[in-house]
């Protein structure tokens, strides 16, 4: 996001800052769910009128979405509720 100049709209209260805003929920996903979500809901949602964020889906459909990607969305990804080991920060502060 940095190296296509898009810090500023993520931290503005517009449509395209949301939308980037949103992409960071994709890691709280199951793989299967983040790549369906993508798939379906973001990109179908995106601002097309910006060559930075379809620049940005580009770069995140090859690299971690799509069958054979580099970063597989399972290596990502976390499912919290069906690794308890993750929770252990938050049940400490019980």
């Amino acid at each position: 996001m940095q190296s296509l100049g898009l810090p500023g709209e993520y931290k503005a209260r517009n449509e395209t800052g949301l939308w980037l805003q949103w992409l960071f929920g994709l890691t709280l996903l199951t793989p299967e769910e983040a790549v369906e979500c993508f798939l379906d809901e973001f990109m179908g949602t995106m601002p097309t009128d910006d060559d930075c964020i379809v620049s940005l889906v580009d770069y995140l459909y090859e690299n971690y979405m799509k069958d054979g990607a580099r970063f597989a969305s399972y290596s990502w990804t976390t499912n919290l509720l069906s690794t308890p080991g993750n929770l252990l920060a938050v049940r400490s502060l019980h």
